[in-house]
C-alpha cells in the first residue's frame, strides 16, 4: 500500500501531466494520424485476429479499442495517449525506487518525465502511440527486473540480511519485455539493461561467478533474437535479408550523417526548444566536418565520464562520500543506459527515418534519472519541506538545487504546452517547423496536398514542384501528382506519369492506382481497371472507390466513342449518375468548347463544370459561375442566387487562404 507521500507524489505527477497536455486534446489527426488511424481498415473493421498478426500489433489493438469507445474523434485516442503516458510516469517512479533511488530523486526524475517537451512527439502525436506504450513496457520490464534482481543480489543480501527470491518479478519482466517489442522495436534493448542493471548492483565480484556469463549470454541471446526478428519483420524499411540500402546511396555518406545523430538528439534532451514534427529533412552528411567531429567528441566525453565516475576511491568511505559514490554511480549508469536505449536508432542500422523527436521517449528516462539523482545529492535531508529548500541562508546548495529544478520543471513545461498549440492541425505544425528550419520534401507536398484539400490544385502544384526540387521523394508525392493531375482534367498527362513511374520502379500508393484505374473504367478498359483495383489494398476511405472499379463492366462505358459529342455528353452523364463527378471535367470542357451547345443546355453544361470545380478547383468554379451569370444575362433571365452567392463566398474564401494564408475549411 502507498503511504500518504506516495499519494501526494502520485497527485502531482497526475496534474503535471494533465497541466501540460490538457491543451492538446481539441488538436487534429496530423501527418500519419491519417494513414496510421483515421484511414486505416485494421481500426475500424475490429477484427482482432488480423490486428494481432499485424506488424506492432500492440499498437493497433490500442487503436482498435479506442475506436469501439471514441470513434473516429481525435480527442479521445490523444486523451488515451495522455493516460498511457501518465501510467509510465507512475511506473517510473516506481521503477527508479526499485533501482535504489530515494523516494525524492524518483518523485523529481518522474516529474522531469512528466512534462519533458520531447514526449509531446509521442503524447501529442497520436501516431506516438508506439513510443508511449513500448516505453510503459519497458519501464515496467525494467522495473520487475530491478525488484527481482535485490532479491538475489550477493552484495544486497549480504547488507539486508536474506529475503524472499520473487522469481514472479523476472517473469514478469520478461512478458512486459516481449510486450514492449510488440509495439516496437527499441524494447529489443531491454535484455542489455538486465546485464547493466547486474553488473552495477555486484560490479567486479562476478566476473569471478560462472553464472553471470551464462545469465549475460542468455540476454544476449535474446537481445539479438529480438534484434533480428526487429530486421526481419519490417523494423527498417532500408534493411532486409535482401540487403541493406544507405541513406544517400553510400555507406560513407551515411555513416558521416549517423556521427552526428548523438549529438543532434543530445542537445534536444537536455535543450528541447528546436522540436520538428518534419524530420525528413534531416541534413546529409557528404563530408567530414565540425559537426561530426563534435558529435563524436561528445561520446568520448561521455565514455570518460561513466569511466571517472565509476573509478572514484573508495578510500576513507563515511556516510557522505559512500552517499556520494552512490550518486556517482547512479548517474554513470543512467548514462549508459541512455547511450544503450538510443542505440537502435542511431543509424548503426539504416532506419528509413533518419531522425524523430519520438525516439526519445525511453532513453530521456535516463536524463530524468540523472536529475532526480543530482537534485537528491545537492538538496540534503530528505525531509526537508519543499518551502523551505529555497532558503539560502540555511543551505546555498540545497536553494540551488530546488531552484535549478524549479526552473527545469517550468521551463519544460511552458515548452510543451506551446508545442502542443503548434500541433493543433497538420498546418500550424507544419509552418512552426518552417520558422526552426527549412521543410523537407515530405512537409513541402504535404502543405501541397491541403492545398489541393482546399480546393485550390495550382497552389498545391507550386508546393509539389518545390518538393520535387529537393531531389527526393515517395509514393505519397507520386500519388498527390496524379490526383492533381486529374484534378485539373489531364487524365492522359496522369496515366503517362503513371507508366514512367513504374517503369522506373517506383511505388505508387493505394489511392494513385485507383485514380488511374477510374482513368481506365471510364475509358472503357474494365479489365485494366479490374486489375489495378484487385492490385492494392485499399484504406478505410478507399473502400466504396474500389468496390465500384470492381463492378466497372456494369456502368458499361465501353459503348462510349469519345470522338462523338453525343456520346461524350451522355457518359458525362452517366458519371454524374454514378456520382463520379472531379473526373467529369474534361468531358465537360470538351462539351462546351466544342460550340455546339447553346441556350439552356450550355447553361446546364457551365453550371455542371462550376458544380465540379466547386469541389475540386475554386479559382476554376469562380471562373466558370462568372461564365454562368453571364450566359443568364445574355439571354435575358433572372441569375440564380446560388451563382452569385458562390461567387461572393468563393473569392472571400480564396483572399483569406491565398492572400491571408489561413488555414480553414470553406463554409457555404
Amino acid at each position: 500500500m502507498a503511504d500518504k507521500t506516495d499519494k501526494k507524489q502520485i497527485f502531482f505527477l497526475v496534474l503535471a501531466v494533465v497541466f501540460v497536455y490538457f491543451n492538446s486534446l481539441p488538436n487534429e489527426f496530423i501527418f500519419d494520424d491519417v494513414p496510421l488511424v483515421q484511414n486505416s481498415l485494421w481500426i475500424t473493421s475490429g477484427n482482432f485476429a488480423d490486428i494481432l498478426r499485424s506488424y506492432r500489433p500492440l499498437r493497433y489493438v490500442s487503436y482498435a479499442l479506442d475506436y469501439r469507445i471514441f470513434g473516429m474523434n481525435p480527442a479521445g485516442f490523444r486523451l488515451m495517449n495522455i493516460i498511457y503516458h501518465t501510467i509510465s510516469v507512475f511506473a517510473l517512479f516506481w521503477a527508479l525506487k526499485m533501482f535504489g533511488l530515494s523516494k525524492r530523486a524518483a518523485f523529481a526524475a518522474a516529474l522531469i518525465f512528466a512534462v519533458h517537451p520531447v514526449n509531446t512527439d509521442a503524447v501529442a502525436y497520436i501516431s506516438g502511440r508506439r513510443d508511449v506504450l513500448m516505453g510503459l513496457f519497458y519501464i515496467l520490464s525494467i522495473g520487475c527486473f530491478f525488484k527481482f534482481y535485490r532479491t538475489v543480489s550477493p552484495a544486497e543480501r549480504a547488507e539486508s540480511g536474506a529475503v524472499k527470491k520473487q522469481w514472479g518479478m523476472l517473469i514478469l519482466s520478461l512478458v512486459f519485455m516481449v510486450v514492449s517489442i510488440s509495439s516496437k522495436e527499441m524494447g529489443a534493448t531491454i535484455p542489455l539493461v538486465f546485464i547493466m542493471y547486474v553488473a552495477y548492483k555486484d560490479g567486479a565480484a562476478l566476473l569471478k561467478k560462472p553464472w553471470f556469463y551464462f545469465i549475460a549470454m542468455v540476454f544476449l541471446i535474446l537481445f539479438s533474437f529480438f534484434a533480428f526478428l526487429a530486421i526481419s519483420g519490417g523494423g527498417s524499411a532500408l534493411v532486409s535479408l535482401k540487403g541493406i540500402r544507405f541513406h544517400g546511396n553510400s555507406p560513407e555518406v551515411h555513416y558521416l550523417t549517423a556521427a552526428t545523430i548523438f549529438l543532434h538528439y543530445l542537445k534536444l534532451t537536455v535543450f528541447p526548444w528546436k522540436l520538428i514534427l518534419d524530420n525528413a529533412g534531416y541534413p546529409l552528411v557528404m563530408d567530414w566536418n565540425f559537426e561530426v567531429f563534435f558529435s563524436i567528441l561528445s561520446m568520448f566525453v561521455l565514455v570518460f565520464l561513466v569511466w571517472s565516475l565509476l573509478t572514484t576511491s573508495r578510500k576513507n568511505k563515511t556516510n557522505s562520500t559512500a552517499e556520494r559514490l552512490e550518486m556517482r554511480h547512479g548517474v554513470a549508469f543512467w548514462i549508459v543506459f541512455f547511450i544503450v536505449s538510443l542505440a537502435p536508432v542511431l543509424q548503426i542500422i539504416p532506419l528509413h527515418e533518419i531522425v524523430a523527436v519520438h525516439y526519445l521517449y525511453v532513453p530521456i528516462t535516463g536524463f530524468c534519472a540523472i536529475a532526480g539523482l543530482l537534485f537528491d545529492y545537492f538538496a540534503g535531508n530528505e525531509n526537508t519541506e519543499f518551502s523551505q529548500m529555497f532558503d539560502f541562508s540555511k543551505n546555498r546548495k540545497r536553494a540551488v538545487a530546488a531552484l535549478c529544478m524549479t526552473l527545469l520543471f517550468s521551463l519544460f513545461s511552458i515548452r510543451t504546452i506551446s508545442r502542443n498549440f503548434e500541433m493543433k492541425n497538420i498546418w500550424t505544425v507544419l509552418h512552426a517547423d518552417a520558422e526552426k528550419q527549412p521543410l523537407s520534401f515530405r512537409g513541402l507536398f504535404t502543405i501541397g496536398a491541403e492545398y489541393l484539400n482546399m480546393k485550390f490544385p495550382d497552389k498545391a502544384w507550386e508546393y509539389y514542384q518545390k518538393s520535387i526540387d529537393t531531389g527526393y521523394w515517395d509514393p505519397n508525392l507520386l500519388s498527390n501528382i496524379i490526383g492533381y493531375r486529374i484534378v485539373k482534367g489531364q487524365h492522359d498527362e496522369a496515366i503517362l506519369f503513371y507508366k514512367e513511374m513504374v517503369k522506373k520502379g517506383e511505388y505508387i500508393t493505394s489511392s494513385g492506382v485507383l485514380n488511374i484505374a477510374a482513368l481506365y473504367m471510364i475509358r472503357g478498359d474494365c479489365d485494366t481497371a479490374i486489375k489495378m483495383a484487385n492490385s492494392v489494398v485499399p484504406d478505410a476511405s478507399e473502400i466504396k472507390r474500389a468496390d465500384r472499379l470492381k463492378k466497372c463492366r456494369e456502368y458499361d462505358f465501353e459503348k462510349f466513342d469519345d470522338g462523338n459529342l453525343y456520346d461524350v455528353y451522355e457518359k458525362q452523364k452517366l458519371m454524374k449518375d454514378n456520382d463520379i463527378n472531379v473526373e467529369r471535367k474534361p468531358y465537360l470542357k470538351k462539351l462546351i468548347e466544342s460550340g455546339e451547345f447553346e441556350g439552356d443546355r450550355l447553361i446546364e453544361l457551365v453550371s455542371d463544370l462550376a458544380a465540379v470545380d466547386f469541389i475540386s478547383d475554386i479559382p476554376e468554379a469562380v471562373k466558370y459561375y462568372r461564365y454562368e451569370v453571364e450566359l443568364y444575362e445574355k439571354a435575358g433571365k433572372p441569375v440564380p442566387e446560388v451563382a452569385l452567392r458562390s461567387i461572393a463566398v468563393l473569392e472571400d474564401y480564396s483572399r483569406k487562404v491565398l492572400d491571408e494564408g489561413k488555414y480553414l475549411p470553406l463554409e457555404f
